[in-house]
């Protein structure tokens, strides 16, 4: 299994334009036309500007019937006809992306999110039980999970933000329960949750990543238990409607409260040089862009797998000393 930092894009494997008989299409099929999948649309569509492929981009605004009938258009009717797809395992549906595309015999590459462990008998690893699986390149949520824990329980420490026996106390917001990125992001923070006798929960709530519940929910948990210093938050939406709530109650991001996020894309990275947020992870929003360039160089005849089909991203600290 390959592993990679996030300074990927600077290694020289980035592929080169070749000449092509025919423009290649590649679909990408994602959740959410939010923020952050925006952000990673638009890497994804400067690499096929770069290289010289189109791009067909595929929201489904937060619905797996829209995300389900999309796919449905690219493998079963061919309506646009595509060379190959990347997808995110949204609710689950990666299992009906992987069978169809092997139907239509369209190559498919996983990014951000895989097929969660239940599944991994029928189907394997990619290339294992079906072909047309050509690969995935993962974040590593749960480790990303656990540093926004370590850095916001030590940080509030090192400022004395600890009630009168010495504890951090603390409240969560993660984004859709029901998927596993979310679901990994909780995981590797509860971890951390079992390994410290320095930090109190109070409780931790869905904001399905958006801006207008983190807001609210913050807001609803500050109301329930004021003595709270840190936030753990699952990604930079939420994070920023997290800052508006604490700011519309008369307290001090930074100062009175800690808050995090996860995404790190513009987002996330302008509360950090506000004062907004005092640390973010991420990275995966390179995801989209990268599996772009591995399937234009399978289509090209450069296999990737002869390093390997299955990759992981570990997410990047993003701090205010490191992004001035």
């Amino acid at each position: 299994m390959g592993r990679f930092r996030l300074n990927v894009f600077s290694h020289s494997t980035y592929a080169v334009k070749k000449p092509n008989k025919k423009q290649l299409t590649i679909a990408y099929l994602t959740p959410r036309s939010d923020n952050f999948w925006t952000y990673s649309a638009n890497i994804a569509q400067a690499v096929s500007k770069d290289l010289g492929f189109k791009l067909l981009w595929f929201p489904a605004h937060n619905s797996p019937e829209r995300y389900i009938a999309n796919a449905r258009k690219l493998f079963l009717d061919k309506n646009p006809k595509v060379d190959a797809v990347v997808f995110k395992n949204y609710n689950q549906l990666g299992r009906q992306v992987i069978e169809w595309a092997e139907q239509a015999q369209i190559p498919v590459f996983a990014i951000e999110e895989g097929l969660w462990e239940k599944d991994r008998v029928k189907y394997g690893q990619p290339r294992q039980k079906f072909k047309y699986w050509l690969g995935e390149f993962l974040t590593d949520d749960f480790e990303g999970g656990q540093i926004l824990a370590h850095y916001l329980i030590d940080k509030a420490k090192a400022l004395g933000m600890v009630d009168a026996t010495g504890k951090v106390q603390m409240v969560a917001i993660t984004g859709n329960p029901f998927e596993g990125s979310s679901l990994d992001r909780v995981n590797g923070f509860h971890t951390i949750l079992e390994q410290r006798q320095d930090v109190i929960l109070h409780e931790l709530v869905g904001g399905y990543w958006k801006q207008a519940q983190g807001r609210k929910r913050l807001k609803q948990l500050l109301q329930e238990y004021p003595e709270t210093k840190v936030v753990w938050i699952a990604n930079d939406s939420m994070a920023v409607g997290a800052a508006e709530a604490v700011k519309a109650m008369g307290r001090v991001p930074n100062r009175d409260i800690l808050l995090s996020s996860t995404g790190a894309i513009n987002q996330g990275i302008e509360p950090l040089v506000a004062g907004d947020t005092i640390v973010a992870v991420g990275g995966q929003f390179l995801l989209g862009g990268w599996a772009c360039i591995l399937i234009y160089d399978y289509l090209n005849g450069i296999d990737f797998a002869m390093e390997s089909t299955i990759m992981r991203l570990s997410l990047r600290v993003f701090t205010p000393e490191n992004v001035q």
